[in-house]
């Protein structure tokens, strides 16, 4: 999202230089399995044929219409569609080009998108596990400036929490109304992370300059 921004801001160079920062990390984290491509690829492989569980946003849509049965547990795996996969991943994808495009066109609200993008990825994924509130909390925080947007998040990430203790390990027998309450406190902490103030840059600031001095911090 950010190199999508610094594109948008006409400043190729700087874009460059942040995308080569992030697969030099990538790579850096990839060491350990140097030699190993079975070991480096057995998480994806396992993930990737993973399916549909019923504590996923995907899910209550699908619920719903009809396409998709009520598991006896949040957390089992769901009969499906073969297509279902397919279709969860490639909403997900799509979500996240969108906010590339939009990064792009107002370079000015990148910081925020690129803040989105993780919490877009978690609550579309088709698998949902309680411990992604720990990252999403994190990623909702930078939204949180002071003043009503604060206050707001805060009371979402509480709600979220304790409707997803509820679900797991409580095991609440109306899991499902518990989903559709976290899944909308999630929703809204988004938007309002979105559309945070002190993370839109102003015409006179440069974001290549805000990326840098954001790299720079110890």
């Amino acid at each position: 999202m950010l190199a999508a921004g610094l594109l948008g801001a006409r400043d190729a160079r700087g874009a460059v230089r942040l995308a080569a920062g992030a697969a030099a990390a990538f790579a850096a984290a990839c060491l350990p399995f140097a030699g190993r491509p079975d070991a480096l690829a057995a998480p994806y492989r396992f993930h990737a044929v993973r399916l549909l569980t019923g504590e996923s946003l995907p899910y209550l849509p699908l619920r719903a219409l009809g396409v998709v049965d009520r598991p006896e547990r949040a957390w089992f795996e769901v009969a499906a569609p073969d297509w279902v996969p397919a279709a969860t991943l490639a909403v997900t994808a799509a979500l996240l080009a969108a906010l590339a495009v939009a990064a792009a066109r107002r370079p000015g609200r990148a910081v925020a998108l690129a803040a989105a993008a993780p919490a877009v990825f978690l609550l579309g994924n088709r698998i949902f596990s309680p411990q992604f509130l720990l990252p999403l909390a994190l990623v909702w925080a930078v939204g949180m400036a002071g003043g009503r947007a604060a206050r707001r998040t805060g009371v979402l990430l509480a709600v979220a929490a304790t409707a997803n203790h509820a679900v797991w390990p409580t095991a609440a027998p109306r899991w499902e109304v518990l989903q559709v309450v976290l899944f909308a406190a999630g929703v809204t902490a988004t938007v309002i992370l979105v559309n945070s103030r002190h993370l839109t840059l102003t015409a006179g600031q440069q974001l290549g300059r805000t990326v840098t001095d954001v790299q720079r911090v110890p």
